[in-house]
């Protein structure tokens, strides 16, 4: 076969997971001119992206027909998982009615290693005897010592717009909401939480979360 540049040779559009790469193994250090197939590539490119994000177990609980703290969402944080920099963050798609006879809305609050942060609480919200659909998600970051909390809103869309859908709104500004613990012990296992607590105790005032996506980045 003649001579051919790189660029010479025929594109391969549905390459094998066998097919063998060309690689200068070392190039730094002690430079050798050596094969790999596509499926080692593709395993060392999966291995990194594991090391980079890492997905959570999610425990998750209805709120529902109780006036008890709910917590309606938890996940187990293992001691020194989190670095400096690193986020987590959480998405939980809900289902949400407020038919009660009063106006009332849930409270949240996010907790953290015996840290609590009240992040929404609303007395005066609308009613209505359509369920809402929405996703509450929020996230906490480490920054230095300290993890800070903050989050957008939970978007509810039922038939009525309901306020009790509204489950996170702003949830946090460091100063206004008390977004920041100062110092957890990262060194141990924590857990991560979210609370809902309801004003009355009602059948059709509920929150009931239908899973949960909490990963790190």
């Amino acid at each position: 076969m003649a001579d051919k540049k790189f660029t010479e040779f025929p594109n391969q559009d549905s390459p094998l997971a066998s097919d063998i790469i060309l690689i200068d193994h070392d190039p730094d250090g002690s430079p050798a001119t050596q094969k790999i197939t596509l499926q080692k590539v593709i395993d060392l490119v999966s291995a990194g992206l594991t090391g980079l994000m890492k997905f959570y177990s999610a425990s998750i609980a209805d709120c529902d027909n109780t006036t008890d703290e709910t917590t309606i969402f938890s996940i187990t944080i293992p001691a020194n998982d989190i670095s400096d920099g690193n986020i987590i963050f959480v998405n939980i798609p809900v289902i949400t009615k407020n038919n009660a006879v009063q106006y009332v809305g849930p409270t949240y609050k996010v907790k953290f290693a015996g840290t609590t942060m009240t992040v929404y609480s609303n007395t005066s919200a609308n009613t209505g005897v359509n369920e809402g659909f929405g996703i509450a998600s929020f996230i906490v970051m480490r920054v230095g010592d300290d993890l800070w909390c903050s989050a957008g809103s939970l978007y509810s869309r039922g038939v009525e717009p309901l306020s009790a859908g509204e489950l996170i709104y702003n949830i946090c500004s460091a100063t206004a909401r008390g977004g920041v613990v100062t110092a957890p012990d990262f060194t141990a296992e924590q857990t991560l939480e979210l609370t809902c607590t309801l004003p009355v105790a009602h059948a059709s005032l509920y929150v009931k979360p239908q899973f949960a996506k909490a990963y790190k980045y």
